[in-house]
């Protein structure tokens, strides 16, 4: 996808993201990849006719997940996503790790699913370097609306190992 979106006036905005996510759609052993990345800035003129600029969006991610079902319906998997974020001071934010997970339901058109597992960050944030254990709660919901159309959303919570009040909270929602 690629999506683009510019004002003019007294504030002139630029936003422009892009992304490219792939599935195989095996029931056996799903796979799901993908690269995004966002790119934002605001023009404000002043009264008196002087400009303002600011980026206020610059970040890129990408991401991959591997699943081996079983037959009792729960599966195995392995995750792994970079970040990086240029407003937020993140030069890099990777997160890798196994796990397990189960469907709570797995029938056409929906998919609801539940992991848990170890992950470990490796980041760069605010110019300190850190790596460190986590544990990986996460839930996945993926509804097809039509052949060509879904819904999705998931939510994920990575508490420290030494610390469960330093976490990284992530969701998303989106439909494609």
């Amino acid at each position: 996808s690629i999506g683009a979106t510019k004002t003019g006036g007294n504030t002139d905005t630029l936003l422009v993201n892009m992304s490219l996510t792939t599935e195989n759609g095996s029931e056996v052993n799903p796979v799901r990849a993908g690269i995004e990345g966002t790119y934002g800035e605001v023009e404000v003129t002043q009264s008196d006719g002087t400009t303002d600029k600011e980026t206020n969006a610059q970040n890129a991610k990408a991401s991959f997940n591997y699943k081996r079902v079983f037959e009792s319906g729960s599966y195995g998997y392995a995750d792994a996503n970079v970040l990086h974020d240029e407003l937020a001071d993140i030069d890099y934010r990777a997160i890798i790790g196994p796990g397990y997970g189960f469907f709570v339901y797995n029938t056409e058109p929906a998919k609801c699913g539940l992991e848990i597992g170890p992950s470990y960050v490796f980041e760069k944030v605010a110019g300190v370097k850190d790596d460190y254990l986590t544990l990986r709660f996460g839930e996945r919901y993926d509804r097809q609306l039509s052949e060509t159309a879904k819904v999705w959303q998931s939510v994920e919570y990575l508490p420290r190992i030494d610390d469960w009040g330093d976490y990284l909270l992530n969701a998303e929602i989106g439909v494609d």
